[in-house]
């Protein structure tokens, strides 16, 4: 067994991110067993906001040390190394044109969504959503390492309209939720199940230790108590913008990158959100039926999608409006919601005006003046 170094030359997104990936070692045969060291990412959105494959960094500013993760990776899994979400990948190549991807996912805050997460991916290949019991019934225990992880499979129709399945294990270790995902074409990814467990077995999540400062360097000094928003300190390199008059803005929490809450004399409300996603955040379909199921909508097609979308122009290139009018369930009322997609240096933003219907028309010049003037 000899020792093998390896550095992965960053894309522009991941060089921002700081993200280094390391090969540890290399065993007899194709076995490789690699240690990546989990990046600090720009906030983005929860699925509830972007769709999965756009799931969620930390706060950037967190001082945290980053864990890492090994692993002893099958024969025959071609190594893609690490995407724009992913701390690692693979490849798997069937008979004829079958094909399946393995992908490692470290993502924040997910503890206690597992219906959020199973309905996900059942909507990907065509599914209905289940009910959180229903969903949660999906769920069996697997290893993961020495810990307990869930697994959920699911069998559908891919875009394309062949057979695919999904095998999803999620393990959840203090703030941090590890996504392993198995999928593709269905008579591939089931022959390939019992080396994805096997796999699974042999990984390693260890926490890194804090790097030592050099010598008279100050102390890390965490800005929470400067009174600033989170989305304030996280706009120091983010984009910038100018805020309509009437919008006031509160914690976004985790997610999101800024909030604003708007009322009219009446007491009737609405709320813009902004988030982020690296890449394109799922897409602009996952996303649109996400948004309608939160209003107690179906989803629409692709076709319907391109036929409702709009492109409008703004000051850092062409993006996408949509508007949806449906209920607010928490409680039922007329609700309506105006999303704008941006695409924008590697990753895509997302600014969603939703609530009360007067108050959406009202605002939508202000809301569309505000997101065709931000500057990235």
């Amino acid at each position: 067994m000899r020792c093998n170094w390896q550095v992965v030359s960053p894309n522009r997104w991941q060089l921002s991110l700081g993200l280094f990936v390391y090969a540890l070692l290399t065993a007899p045969a194709a076995d490789k067993i690699r240690v990546y060291h989990v990046p600090k990412e720009r906030p983005r959105v929860a699925p509830v906001e972007t769709g999965h494959a756009q799931l969620l960094g930390q706060n950037p500013h967190s001082t945290a040390a980053q864990p890492r993760v090994s692993y002893l990776a099958p024969e025959g899994w071609q190594d893609d190394g690490p995407g724009e979400m992913r701390v690692a990948g693979f490849t798997i190549k069937g008979e004829g044109d079958q094909t399946a991807q393995v992908a490692i996912t470290p993502l924040p805050g997910m503890a206690g969504r597992e219906a959020l997460i199973v309905n996900m991916w059942r909507q990907q290949v065509g599914m209905p959503e289940l009910g959180e019991a229903e969903a949660t019934e999906q769920l069996r225990t697997v290893e993961v390492g020495d810990e307990a992880g869930k697994l959920f499979e699911i069998n559908g129709t891919s875009t394309g309209g062949t057979a695919m399945r999904i095998v999803t294990v999620m393990l959840h270790r203090g703030a941090t939720s590890w996504f392993f995902k198995l999928q593709g074409s269905s008579p591939l990814v089931e022959a390939e199940t019992p080396k994805f467990l096997k796999f699974l077995q042999s990984v390693k999540i260890e926490a890194a230790s804090s790097p030592e400062l050099p010598a008279g360097h100050p102390p890390l000094v965490d800005d929470r108590g400067t009174g600033a928003s989170p989305a304030a300190r996280a706009r120091r390199d983010g984009p910038t913008w100018t805020v309509p008059g009437g919008w006031r803005e509160i914690d976004g929490g985790q997610f999101l990158f800024a909030k604003f809450v708007i009322a009219d004399p009446a007491g009737n409300q609405a709320a813009v959100n902004v988030s982020t996603s690296a890449g394109d955040g799922g897409g602009l379909i996952a996303n649109v039926n996400r948004w309608r199921g939160q209003l107690g909508l179906p989803a629409w097609s692709a076709a319907e999608v391109e036929q409702q979308a709009q492109k409008i122009a703004t000051d850092a290139g062409p993006a996408t409006l949509i508007e949806m009018r449906g209920a607010d369930a928490q409680p039922p009322k007329p609700t309506l919601t105006i999303a704008a997609v941006v695409p924008q240096n590697h990753a895509t933003w997302f600014y969603k005006l939703m609530g009360d219907e007067k108050v959406v028309l009202a605002q939508k010049e202000a809301f569309l003046t505000f997101v065709k003037g931000v500057q990235y």
